[in-house]
Parts: C-alpha cells; sequence; structure tokens
C-alpha cells in the first residue's frame, strides 16, 4: 500500500496541471482561491510581524528596497538574501511594516562599492568582503 507522499510523488503533475486548468476556466473556483490566499497573507502578515526589527514608516531618510540594491550590485535578490544567511552582509537597520528589508543610501553604497572591487578581482574571497562591510557598516 502506497503513503499519500508516494502517490502525491506520482501523480504530482498531473495533480497541478488539472489546478490550474480549473484556475483559468473556472472564474468562481479561481475568485475563491484568491480570498483564501488574501485572507492567508493578511492573517500570516499580522501574526509574523518581527518583535525585534526597527519598522520605519516615515521619516527624513530615504530606504531603498532589496531590489533596489540587487540592481546596483548587479546581482539576483535572492544572492542576496543567501549573503544575508551567509553572514556576507549584516542585516539591514530598517524594515516596513511587511519585515521587507529596507537599506539607506549610504549603506547601498557600501556594498555596491565592495562587491565592485570583489567582481574586479581586488578581494579574493566573500570573507575579505563580509570583513569590510562589517567593519563600515552603518548602525540605525
Amino acid at each position: 500500500m502506497k503513503t499519500f507522499k508516494e502517490w502525491y510523488a506520482e501523480n504530482k503533475e498531473d495533480l497541478l496541471r488539472k489546478r490550474r486548468e480549473r484556475y483559468r476556466k473556472d472564474k468562481v473556483y479561481k475568485a475563491k482561491q484568491r480570498a483564501h490566499a488574501r485572507a492567508y497573507y493578511d492573517r500570516v502578515e499580522r501574526v509574523t510581524e518581527p518583535k525585534d526589527r526597527r519598522i520605519i514608516k516615515s521619516g527624513r531618510t530615504m530606504f531603498l528596497t532589496i531590489g533596489q540594491l540587487s540592481e546596483s550590485m548587479n546581482r539576483d535578490i535572492q544572492t542576496i538574501r543567501a549573503y544575508h544567511r551567509n553572514r556576507v552582509l549584516p542585516e539591514p537597520t530598517a524594515f516596513d511594516g511587511r519585515g521587507w528589508r529596507l537599506y539607506t543610501k549610504r549603506q547601498v553604497a557600501l556594498i555596491t562599492k565592495v562587491f565592485k572591487r570583489f567582481d574586479e578581482g581586488k578581494l579574493k574571497s566573500l570573507a575579505e568582503v563580509a570583513e569590510i562591510i562589517f567593519d563600515k557598516w552603518e548602525r540605525g
């Protein structure tokens, strides 16, 4: 007798294809799924709001998002998140209400400058990059 996990592994693609077809064709089903996703997003957003992060709602400082940082570094957003996980980049000092990372212009300039040197071969390892960035990181 197969477990559900085994059955799902065998039938996953067919099941997903059928769901996508139904989503495209059935307007009632699509509306129901979108309402469910919205309710889930709203519930998770309230429950998981970070307590230890500084949330910026207004102020004079201009903040840039991780997307803007990725463009200036010429790297993918997922790569930047990996740099945070691997402690190449420190966590930003500011987050918005959704928990998204926000960087000051100085932080973006520092990261971009150091990674440009790394790309040019002037820095040999990500450990060197991390050391420079952590030494000069702007706090608060």
